[in-house]
């Protein structure tokens, strides 16, 4: 089947783009793409727009330059891209970005520290973009 399902990894951290990359090689279906700033983010939807927004994305919370809830901000206030689902990952929750970032739409979820627990959170993600099919 052709993959036309996107989900879009935005992270700073090369090593946990490439092994959130990697906890995605198994499934069929969905194309991941990862970005490593908001600013490719806005540039990739973009492009996107002709074919179809991503069913998901999935967004570090701690960025330099403009982090994640700053993304969540852009991503709501942008009437092409309000509907789709976000995930805000975080080394630890605090309660007080969690209930930010819910007023704003998103799940947060604490990142995975190895590839075991990524490939765990894959599971859960894809839920998010099965849900919207």
């Amino acid at each position: 089947m052709n993959k036309d399902k996107y989900i879009v990894y935005v992270d700073d951290d090369e090593d946990d783009r490439f092994i959130f990359q990697q906890s995605f090689e198994r499934v069929e279906d969905y194309r991941f793409v990862t970005v490593e700033s908001g600013q490719e983010l806005f540039k990739l939807l973009e492009r996107m727009k002709d074919h179809g927004y991503p069913c998901l994305i999935v967004c570090d919370m701690n960025m330099p330059m403009q982090n994640g809830v700053d993304v969540l901000r852009e991503i709501k206030k942008t009437p092409h891209y309000e509907s789709i689902p976000i995930v805000m990952f975080t080394t630890s929750k605090n309660p007080q970005e969690e209930a930010q970032c819910a007023a704003l739409g998103a799940v947060v979820e604490v990142k995975p520290s190895d590839i075991v627990e990524f490939e765990e959170v894959a599971d859960l993600l894809l839920r998010h973009c099965r849900d919207r099919e």
